[in-house]
């Protein structure tokens, strides 16, 4: 009985590996990793040492969706159209978010305070 039990055991540890390690693999996981802090990183290298994949997941989640990512392609492109941003229509979802990040607020157009403090509010 303890032999099943520890067989048992030591096949969801192995499942619960292998899951963590395609969430590594994953450019997903990759795009978390190049957005966080060096603080955040130390929380992931920790889960390595004990797997546990529902934090990895939340925590990928929880990145991915901070700063312009949380916003729709609608939204996106309403602030793409007010910042002058050439051909901002035909932009995919990250080229658009990666054209906002390096549009200089200044050049926002006079008098669209409101547009100013989403970009500064979503960096």
């Amino acid at each position: 009985m303890k032999l099943l039990k520890l067989q048992s055991e030591s096949r969801k540890l192995v499942l619960e590996c292998r899951n963590q390690d395609r969430i590594f693999q994953s450019e997903v996981f990759e795009e978390a990793w190049n957005k966080s802090t060096s603080k955040q990183k130390d929380e992931v290298v920790g889960w390595l040492r004990s797997p546990n994949v529902n934090f990895i997941k939340q925590w990928v989640k929880e990145i991915n969706e901070s700063g312009f990512y949380k916003l729709t392609m609608k939204e996106l492109r309403r602030l793409a159209s007010y910042c002058r941003i050439p051909k901002y229509s035909r932009l995919l979802k990250d080229q658009l978010i990666k054209e906002l990040e390096d549009h200089d607020p200044k050049k926002t157009i006079e008098g669209n305070e409101a547009v100013t403090e989403t970009i500064r509010d979503t960096c």
